[in-house]
């Protein structure tokens, strides 16, 4: 059953005929196929379907597309509609999008299909374990060779340009796995990595690997933020099913605009959503890198952060006190909050508390400071700041409070996640007077994170 068709602006004969095959009506395909509609660059009657889920749909849809629309173009969104479309479909372009390893659908003989996956490049994980440092060198995986026997081919070559090794295990069923990761461990791997593959990513298996994980101290990566809730150190998943709709939008503009279906391989997702998780790194007994941190766009907080005497909060109110002293030692030439500096320090609140802050400037040296909570930035401001927060800022943010004066301000933190505290005089943020302010939905109570200790920390350990 046809959904709806869209007219651009044109002339019908110039229009291009393109039929869209959704797999199911859910959010995701549903962004794909704006993303894609607004990346067009060529005028285009879009006529669109969908199979409610179920296969034999798709192949009557298929037929009233070959009769009714006589497309110039499909666009296939899902596996399941990949599935009926390819090898049926021969003479006219199918491209797809929001397919994990599109390479098992598509057949090796064929000419006609491209598009957008949603699999992560394998670079970017790999990039990631040279990241946790130099002793990382061997990376453990577990594949069926008939789902991900062509991604381990390609990651293997990656691994081996950045000087690592990869030590792979194939099964050819979920009850294999087990053999397999003893097998592994038996070989000392360093790092743990959970490949797009179907036959890996059953419940048992999952729970396998996290289990190996923490048994042996070795990080996992995983490929979906539920896989980080659940225990992995780390996931990389792609970002935006929008996003992914455009590049499979600026693939259909290559081949209308003249190019073969050959000559336009399939991409893979250009943006990518790293999750980190502070609390299985306190159970392996490691320290995930401030490099990684800092690109991170989750990060799971740990259950036993530190609660300093700067720091009081009440659970029932939902209130938080932070005392925060610019200059209070000679750390970083004293351009530090409490002696922290450089994104050291990380505060995290729990969503929807009320946060209070007063700001007091020592003065060593009596250099002018100030603090405010402000979105991060590709490139540190270098001085002020965007507030993440309405008034969320000592009074003379840019000429700063003078040795021995103090302010304080006070905000909801009703937006999740991560926020630099900043001094907001001219050149003192670029000089490493910053640090981490992160809003968690997950975070219970507020708790302080630090990747570098400063003296005898006065603190209780949350119970």
């Amino acid at each position: 059953m046809i959904l709806g068709s869209v007219l651009w602006p044109a002339s019908p004969a110039a229009a291009k005929n393109v039929a869209v095959i959704m797999s199911a009506d859910v959010d995701a395909y549903r962004e794909a196929l704006r993303g894609f509609k607004g990346k067009l660059d060529f005028p285009a009657i879009i006529a669109e379907y969908n199979m409610e889920g179920y296969f034999n749909r798709g192949q009557k849809i298929l037929n009233e597309i070959r009769t009714k629309v006589k497309p110039d173009l499909v666009f296939a969104i899902g596996t399941l509609a990949l599935q009926v479309v390819a090898g049926e479909v021969t003479d006219v372009p199918v491209v797809y999008a929001m397919v994990l390893n599109p390479p098992n659908i598509v057949g090796a003989g064929t000419k006609n299909v491209t598009g957008a996956s949603i699999n992560v490049p394998v670079e970017q994980p790999v990039r990631l374990f040279k990241q946790l440092g130099p002793q990382i060198r061997r990376v453990g995986v577990v594949f069926n060779r008939a789902n991900t026997g062509y991604l381990v081919k390609q990651a293997d070559s990656v691994a081996r340009a950045e000087g690592l090794q990869l030590i792979a295990k194939a099964i050819g069923s979920p009850k294999e796995a087990i053999q397999a990761l003893d097998s592994l461990q038996e070989e000392g791997v360093d790092v743990l990595w959970i490949l797009p593959d179907e036959t890996i990513l059953a419940p048992e298996v999952i729970e396998r690997m996290l289990l190996f994980s923490y048994r042996n101290k070795v990080p996992l990566l995983g490929l979906s933020k539920r896989q980080a809730e659940m225990g992995a150190l780390f996931s990389l998943s792609f970002a935006s099913s929008e996003d992914i709709g455009r590049q499979a939008g600026e693939v259909a503009n290559s081949i209308m605009g003249g190019k073969t279906v050959a000559q336009v391989p399939y991409t893979t997702a250009r943006r990518v959503t790293l999750t980190a998780n502070l609390k299985a790194a306190q159970k392996l007994g490691m320290e995930i890198p401030k490099g990684i941190l800092a690109t991170a766009d989750t990060i799971i907080p740990a259950d036993v952060g530190i609660h300093p005497d700067w720091m009081k909060f009440d659970p029932q109110k939902q209130v938080v006190q932070l005392l925060l002293v610019g200059a209070a030692d000679g750390t970083n030439g004293t351009m530090n909050y409490n002696g922290y500096g450089g994104g050291d320090m990380t505060a995290i609140i729990p969503f929807g508390w009320k946060v209070e802050v007063t700001f007091r400037n020592k003065g060593l040296g009596a250099i002018p400071h100030s603090l405010a909570v402000v979105n991060e930035a590709i490139a540190m401001p270098l001085e002020g700041g965007i507030l993440a927060f309405p008034r969320a800022t000592t009074v003379k943010l840019v000429p700063g409070l003078l040795a021995g004066e103090q302010d304080s301000f006070e905000f909801v933190a009703n937006k999740e996640g991560r926020f630099l505290l900043f001094c907001g005089v001219t050149g003192h943020g670029i000089q490493g007077m910053w640090d981490y302010l992160i809003v968690s939905k997950e975070a219970k109570v507020p708790s302080v994170l630090v990747s570098r200790s400063v003296g005898p920390p006065q603190v209780t350990k949350d119970q």
